[in-house]
């Protein structure tokens, strides 16, 4: 079985992937090709500080997906409501499937079968191309167990982004 499932894979460091993820939807999106999900940004949040949270890719929407702990904790800050919330702009792909669905990242929550594990199983289900950031430091085996090693693991290049994606849609 060949999935339509893809990682961009990273260190520690996501933003060079980020930066590529984000010119390769615009450039798909000029092109007429109809990007959803979500994607990784930053928002202002009531206290004046910037803090990190997912964007529909089609409604625009910020989710924050963090939660304010304080300055001393050292708990994890996910917010699993926030994800939760987020989620159903994932499940809205089904009813009208895009040419590719985002998920901001495979990550932390989705190694352990949650956060949007259930979205990426739905969304391959249905035979929807997604693509995702992935930190090969810390999931690359959660990741591979996950897809059974049919995944593509691809670099951070608009060159391997635009052939998988064209292998996708043939």
């Amino acid at each position: 079985m060949n999935i339509k499932l893809a990682a961009i894979i990273h260190g520690s460091d996501s933003s060079a992937a980020q930066t590529v993820l984000e010119i390769f939807i615009t450039r798909l999106q000029s092109q007429g090709f109809r990007i959803g999900g979500l994607i990784a940004t930053e928002y202002m949040r009531s206290d004046g500080t910037q803090d990190k949270c997912i964007r529909g890719i089609e409604s625009g929407i910020l989710y924050p997906i963090f939660q304010n702990l304080g300055n001393n904790s050292e708990a994890c800050r996910l917010n699993p409501a926030g994800l939760a919330t987020a989620a159903n702009e994932l499940l809205s792909l089904l009813e009208d499937p895009p040419d590719l669905a985002i998920i901001n990242r495979f990550g932390v929550m989705e190694a352990t079968g949650k956060g949007f594990f259930q979205e990426f199983l739905e969304l391959i289900s249905a035979e929807i191309p997604v693509l995702t950031l992935l930190n090969s430091s810390k999931y690359l085996q959660q990741w591979r167990a996950f897809t059974d090693n049919e995944a593509t693991e691809l670099a951070a290049d608009l060159e391997s982004l635009t052939t998988w994606f064209n292998t996708c849609i043939k």
